[in-house]
């Protein structure tokens, strides 16, 4: 006995002996780490082309810094990127741009900022250069505002047009023994839709065929104009899958020359004005974002630029560490709280967020419009500002979307599963409930539910939805009848939702940041952004991170955002304002 009680005391102690090494290694790795990168980001080169390449997921705003960071496979943020293109136009050591990327890991709007961005660097005189071995979609878009594009001489670029690929699940579902209740208000309102069909509907076709021609309509008019291609051509060259080869792409128009990577040295060079034994050398965008862009705070007035990206949700889920989410009850305290600081003269809300829990939306919506009484609230919309998304723009004073945003879905639904089959006949689980009244298990997963139940969820759909269109109606200063004839969950583009009147104007997040600024009348004001981004001790000491969802996490967009459902399904609510965000864009 005596004997068992020394050899585990000796084991603890032997454990926490190299559990403290172990500690005390990985945080000193991390501090070198930091002061490595720290200490490289500083070196910015003289005669340097700032490097462009965006393989890393794009954030509007990074809000969490974790070891992916150190590893250069985590977020980046659009605003850094955008500023620090802008900053590298005045910057005497950047000659140029080079935009070396195969593909462009964000949205369409995302896309859309970066290449107004450079487009806006070009006046400076400095040269923008593309060069790669394959162009993909989003790739090829952003390197048409190029004054060269180059491809290599066995590469290839992508372009045949736009599709979106969703995935119905009620086969498999009827397989498992589960059974999907979906009530819904608006037969566009298709977030629920894979769970109870097998096949698309026509309202979802029709709508998801008019916003990919109206998302490609946009790339053609741009390429058109920066390529100075015709539109018809452009259109044929994709419909018939005619780039078969890089030649292809360069008798087209599409490409200006096949180059080896070595001629593209000597072009550089050139274009920088370099002898050709000069070494040229390059900055990361990422590591120039870091180390050389800094904003000068020098007014006491500020616009604050709030940023709202992911689902919304009314408690914090851990699906994954760099997953964003808007939590309602955190936001609608932070403008608040920016609504009482008299150093804040307006507020610019950045919203990339497909929706989600209503209740949620309700509470930012409230404070979004006692805010915009006060003091100026312009939104900013991002890639996807639709059904709650959209919920928490319409009291702002001014909306302004991206050509490239999804937005619209004015709708709600409600989703629940009966599981019954699913443990009685898979399982062959007998759950008995025993209770007071007749339907004291509302929400019992395990039974079926009955049409009282049923009229319980509905009524409640129908009442937020009829305040939805209410706020939108007053929001907007349009007919609540009018709302809801655009309403009834369908999604819309940009152009369209500009004509509709459910947007003020089309442009980037500038373009918002000037508005706020004039209606509070100002000239001379700072910039702060929130939320703060949390710093990786933060992180790791909030433990605010989920080991076994990142180990899940996929290359497939699909099953990711299935999981990112199934991670909204446990929120308290059960009723949504989301739009069919399960969808994938190409």
């Amino acid at each position: 006995m005596k004997n068992s009680f020394w050899k585990t005391t000796l084991a603890v102690i032997v454990g926490m002996f190299f559990y403290s090494i172990l500690s005390t290694a990985m945080w000193m790795l991390i501090m070198v780490n930091i002061m490595i990168t720290g200490t490289q980001s500083k070196q910015i080169p003289r005669n340097a082309y700032l490097k462009l390449n965006f393989s890393r997921p794009i954030q509007d705003k990074v809000l969490v810094q974790d070891f992916s960071s150190f590893s250069n496979q985590g977020p980046v943020s659009l605003v850094k990127i955008i500023r620090a293109i802008e900053f590298a136009s005045h910057d005497p050591h950047i000659k140029g741009l080079l935009i070396n990327t195969r593909t462009v890991n964000g949205d369409w709007a995302q896309t859309e900022e970066i290449r107004r961005a450079i487009k806006e660097f070009k006046t400076s005189g400095k040269p923008v250069i593309a060069f790669s071995d394959v162009y993909d979609q989003k790739a090829y878009y952003l390197a048409t505002v190029a004054d060269k594009i180059y491809l290599v001489p066995s590469g290839n670029i992508i372009w045949k047009g736009l599709a979106a690929q969703i995935f119905y699940y009620k086969n498999l579902l009827d397989k498992l023994g589960i059974k999907p209740i979906l009530i819904r208000h608006g037969e566009y309102k298709s977030a629920g839709e894979p769970f109870v069909k097998d096949h698309i509907s026509p309202e979802n076709r029709e709508q998801y065929k008019l916003l990919l021609t109206r998302l490609w309509e946009n790339v053609i008019n741009a390429t058109s104009a920066t390529r100075h291609l015709n539109k018809d051509t452009l259109n044929s060259l994709a419909e018939h899958l005619a780039l078969h080869l890089g030649s292809d792409a360069v008798k087209s128009g599409l490409v200006d020359a096949q180059i080896y990577y070595d001629q593209l040295l000597d072009t550089l060079r050139s274009r920088a004005m370099l002898s050709p034994g000069k070494k040229l050398k390059f900055v990361d965008i990422n590591k120039y974002a870091s180390s050389a862009v800094k904003i000068p705070q020098t007014s006491r007035n500020k616009i604050a630029i709030v940023f709202a990206q992911g689902n919304i949700v009314d408690v914090p889920t851990n699906l994954n560490i760099n997953t964003p989410q808007i939590l309602g009850s955190r936001y609608a305290q932070l403008l608040k709280k920016l609504r009482d600081d008299p150093n804040i003269k307006a507020i610019v809300l950045r919203v990339n967020s497909p929706g989600g829990s209503a209740l949620a939306s309700e509470r930012i919506w409230r404070q979004v419009k006692l805010t915009s009484q006060v003091k100026p609230v312009i939104v900013s919309m991002g890639g996807v500002a639709a059904s709650g998304g959209y919920y928490i723009s319409c009291a702002a004073n001014k909306i302004v979307a991206d050509s490239s945003t999804i937005t619209g879905s004015i709708g709600v639904f409600g989703l629940l599963f009966d599981l019954e089959r699913l443990v009685t006949d898979k399982l062959h689980i007998n759950p008995e409930v025993v209770k007071t009244n007749k339907n004291a298990d509302m929400g019992n997963l395990f039974k079926p539910m009955n049409e009282t139940k049923k009229q319980f969820i509905r009524t409640a759909i129908e009442a937020i939805y009829d305040r939805f269109i209410s706020h939108v109606a007053e929001g907007r200063d349009l007919d609540k009848d009018y709302v809801d004839s655009i309403g009834r969950g369908r999604v819309w583009a940009a152009v369209d939702a500009y004509r509709l009147g459910l947007v003020d104007t089309l442009g980037n997040l500038q373009l918002a940041l000037d508005i706020a600024a004039k209606q509070a009348n100002l000239t001379n004001y700072s910039i702060v952004e929130y939320p703060r981004q949390k710093t990786l001790l933060e992180t790791l000491m909030k433990q605010d991170f989920n080991v076994k969802t990142d180990l899940l996490k996929t290359n497939l967009p699909e099953i990711n955002r299935l999981m990112s459902m199934a991670d909204l399904l446990k929120q308290k609510s059960h009723i949504w304002t989301l739009m069919p965000f399960m969808i994938d864009i190409r």
